[in-house]
């Protein structure tokens, strides 16, 4: 067994944080129960830290926040690229900024970490993989681990029109589609070398296995804590929805502005004592106005989200753009809530009807299906267990860690890997 593990990432090992960054803190923790693991993230520290019995269990940490305050100079092509790198060399994707380390800059990591040759390179997002290999930590035989999460080139000229509101002038057309070519040009290059290709739905394995020809690639799932016993539910209370997410993540702020404009107005129609509990961080001005009024209640930067989910009898996930780690849908199933979520949402976790969950395809039949919920508790209670049951077979990170340390098994001691 392999017994030092670098783990990088740009995004910051958080069980409570968004769904990136609770994956990233799962995979940390499988991969400390297979060796000893050093993590380096590729950004600065935060103030508290990562959690206490995250932390130990980990050999080391390396910041790169800490190493550019140290090497200023050394870093100002990071920080401040020319216009002939950010045409050639530098690309955008959902993930972060693509841009490789210069040989002085990859020095200077490698010598900050406290292990000079690593038996596993696992990067998470194609952002952390695009520097991986400059930094010169591998031995022959090490191997290379890729989390995805999720897939870039495939949804950036989407992603960029839904950040301009669904629409590109020709220029910014043009401008996506030369930063898809070199998201692609980067993927291929990954796809080609990296032994192990993970991400979170089995609907981009395929996408992954059509690429990656003769290597291994696994999905992971998207795990949370979830609750041994089903949490109860509420009784004499207003019928009550409730909606957790980052609300700083433009998708999740669109979609919720849409629930509130196409969706509410008709649930309120049917049942105009219903509630609606907005909860999550930092949500733009836009979401932040529609509380208090027409039982809406914003609530931003909340300690723990169980206490709205314990109260609110069905949740919702109405996301028009879905990709990636998409933990809120799981989150809510663990909690015991059945949730009414746009089709595409439910079908990257492959869960329906008969896992507590129903897909919906506009926003008549997303009224329709939450009414109906709201108007027989029994009925939602009933699809919250169901939903309660499937979270702990599918998504608990028990399920996740097997899931990981079954992918290493699958790799040959000896991996044949392209120039």
């Amino acid at each position: 067994m392999t017994k030092d593990f670098l783990y990088i990432t740009q995004a910051f090992p958080d069980d409570k944080g968004g769904g990136t960054e609770q994956r990233a803190a799962t995979n940390l923790r499988g991969l400390c129960g297979l060796g000893r693991v050093h993590l380096l993230r590729l950004g600065p520290r935060r103030p508290r830290g990562l959690a206490p019995d995250l932390s130990r269990l980990l050999a080391s940490e390396t910041y790169l926040g800490d190493i550019v305050s140290e090497h200023s100079k050394l870093f100002r092509s990071e920080l401040q690229p020319s216009l002939v790198t950010r045409l050639t060399r530098r690309a955008w994707a959902l993930s972060g900024i693509l841009l490789p380390f210069t040989t002085k800059q990859a020095k200077a990591i490698r010598l900050a970490l406290p292990v000079q040759r690593f038996g596993a390179i696992f990067a998470f997002q194609l952002t952390a993989a695009c520097v991986a290999r400059s930094l010169g930590v591998a031995g022959a035989d090490s191997k290379w681990v890729l989390d995805w999460d999720l897939l870039e080139s495939p949804n950036v000229v989407d992603w960029a029109k839904g950040r301009r509101g669904g629409r590109l002038s020709p220029l910014q057309w043009i401008a996506a589609i030369f930063n898809q070519a070199k998201v692609r040009r980067i993927e291929s290059n990954l796809l080609r070398t990296w032994d192990i290709h993970l991400c979170s739905s089995e609907l981009d394995t395929h996408w992954l296995a059509r690429r990656a020809k003769g290597k291994i690639v696994r999905s992971v799932t998207n795990a949370v804590s979830v609750p041994d016993q089903m949490p109860p539910y509420p009784v004499n209370t207003p019928p009550t929805v409730v909606y957790v997410a980052s609300l700083s993540y433009w998708p999740n702020a669109d979609g919720i502005l849409h629930f509130l404009d196409e969706v509410w107005p008709r649930v309120r129609d049917h049942a105009p004592d219903a509630r609606l509990n907005i909860v999550g961080r930092a949500p733009p001005a836009a979401v932040q106005s529609r509380s208090g009024v027409h039982g809406v209640t914003v609530t931003s930067d909340v300690p723990s989200v169980a206490p709205y989910y314990l109260k609110a009898h069905v949740a919702i996930v109405p996301l028009r753009f879905v990709m990636g780690s998409n933990l809120k849908l799981v989150e809510a199933m663990a909690y015991g809530r059945p949730v009414v979520s746009y089709a595409s949402a439910c079908k990257r976790l492959n869960v329906g009807p008969e896992s507590g969950v129903f897909p919906v395809t506009n926003s008549a039949e997303f009224a329709d299906t939450l009414v109906t919920l709201l108007r027989d508790q029994p009925m939602a209670y009933d699809m919250g267990t169901k939903a309660h049951a499937a979270a702990v077979v599918l998504f608990s990170k028990t399920v996740a860690h097997h899931q990981l340390a079954a992918a290493f098994d699958a790799v040959p001691s000896e991996v044949p890997r392209s120039a």
